[in-house]
């Protein structure tokens, strides 16, 4: 089985980032936007650690790399901030660019507010800003077969 985290808009503030990974211990993470500074300096606080990531709108670039595709054994998982999908005025189109890649899972930020619900054979999945919450989502994939779920850090306050 494989373990994906999932975290997005840390605008800078990367303890609650750092502390979801330590209590995690994820086989891959993935940082949907806000900023990719962020997502850099987690890769090299955890060096040994699998971490892709796309740029989010604060970010004053996006172009093809605003979208990432990833392969985890034999699931394909479609990645963005989701500013370009406008996923805050909903989410077909998101879904619809997931579908044409042939993912099973469609991961975006931008909202923070958590997501997660499966749609057909589509998870879209949002796990929420851990900027000032300590949100994040988890994609486990076994066979091939993806589950997401949302989770807040132990100990921890939360607002959703």
């Amino acid at each position: 089985m494989q373990r994906i985290l999932l975290l997005s808009d840390s605008h800078g503030n990367l303890e609650l980032a750092r502390r979801i990974i330590e209590a995690e211990r994820p086989d891959r993470v993935i940082h949907l936007g806000d900023l990719e500074t962020d997502a850099r300096r987690l890769q090299a606080l955890f060096p040994s650690l699998r971490l892709a990531w796309v740029p989010g709108n604060c970010d004053h670039k996006c172009g093809p790399e605003c979208i990432g595709i990833m392969a985890v054994e034999g699931c394909r998982i479609y990645y963005t901030h989701g500013h370009k999908h406008n996923v805050k005025w909903g989410l077909l189109r998101l879904q619809l660019a997931a579908e044409e890649a042939g993912a099973q899972v469609a991961a975006f930020g931008h909202t923070h507010q958590p997501y997660c619900q499966r749609e057909g054979g589509l998870w879209l999945v949002n796990p929420g800003s851990c900027q000032r919450q300590p949100n994040y989502a988890l994609i486990e994939i076994e066979q091939g077969v993806p589950h997401c779920s949302l989770h807040v850090l132990k100990g921890e306050n939360t607002c959703f």
